[in-house]
């Protein structure tokens, strides 16, 4: 084989290396801007939730989440779309689906209530979250 046909196979090869993981779901890089919208929003869900104001809370926590892997440009249309594509970058990926379940019951099911401890573990799963994608 010449030269020529080796490097132009390499650099095929490099090319498709790169543009593959390009297309794969990766950490997003925060600007210090989205870093610390972020940061204030859980600083006021904090509040909601020592304020034994849990439903709102996690309502609030699930949609910091959502909007942390909207700004990371994660494939799908929903939060549970997203969250099925960050599957790989979550090693709380279980812990992340109860807690957005919890909000789903919380939002659509009459009369629910969540026991604080309860609350304080989602609250918890979506924190460590936020914290593993270094959105805060």
């Amino acid at each position: 084989m010449s030269i020529w046909l080796i490097l132009i196979i390499l650099v095929l090869a490099l090319t498709m290396l790169w543009w593959i993981g390009r297309m794969g779901p990766r950490r997003a890089r925060f600007s210090d801007k989205e870093r610390a919208i972020i940061s204030d929003r859980w600083q006021y869900i904090e509040g909601l939730a020592m304020k034994d104001r849990h439903k709102e809370a996690i309502m609030e926590a699930d949609k910091l989440v959502d909007f942390a892997f909207r700004e990371m440009k994660l494939r799908g249309e929903t939060f549970a779309d997203r969250l099925r594509s960050a599957e790989k970058l979550l090693p709380n990926y279980q812990d992340i689906w109860s807690a957005h379940k919890l909000r789903n019951q919380l939002a659509h099911e009459i009369d629910t209530e969540v026991n604080p401890r309860t609350a304080e573990s989602a609250l918890q799963t979506f924190k460590q979250t936020l914290k593993h994608l270094k959105a805060i």
